[in-house]
């Protein structure tokens, strides 16, 4: 569920209470927005007597703001983008276009799945550079 509003603190804070009981898995994203719930929700993690099964999964972004002690305590998983897209290319066939799927017929397949990749590697790439990535700048007016 997403954090980021008063209902999504109250629906997050059911779920991890009935979760931390049955033993059930939470996943939160968009952490990073709410700094200031992070330490309460730390406080009560630290209070509470959970399951042994029980899991809590926090999706963010980089943020100086998120507790020390909460990331201290927490096994991380960092996942970072190739940088250029000749790597983002060669990241989906090794992953997504395994010669199986592409060297098929008909021919046009191969350069189905190439363009796609090239597609999604180009805007993977300008995403990096957002807002100047995605600039309005050179859109033209009718004044044009």
């Amino acid at each position: 569920m997403a954090i980021g509003s008063a209902e999504g603190f109250e629906l997050a804070y059911k779920s991890i209470d009935s979760a931390a009981k049955n033993g059930s898995w939470v996943i939160l994203k968009n952490v990073h927005l709410a700094p200031s719930w992070l330490k309460e929700l730390e406080q009560d993690l630290f209070r509470m007597k959970p399951n042994p099964n029980f899991r809590l999964f926090l999706l963010t972004e980089f943020s100086d703001k998120i507790p020390q002690t909460l990331l201290r305590s927490s096994i991380k998983f960092i996942f970072e983008l190739p940088d250029g897209v000749k790597s983002s290319v060669k990241r989906t066939y090794d992953t997504v276009f395994t010669p199986e799927r592409s060297d098929r017929f008909p021919p046009e397949r191969c350069r189905l799945h190439f363009l796609l990749s090239w597609m999604h590697a180009v805007i993977m790439e300008r995403l990096r550079y957002t807002p100047t990535g995605w600039s309005k700048k050179y859109e033209f007016s009718e004044a044009d």
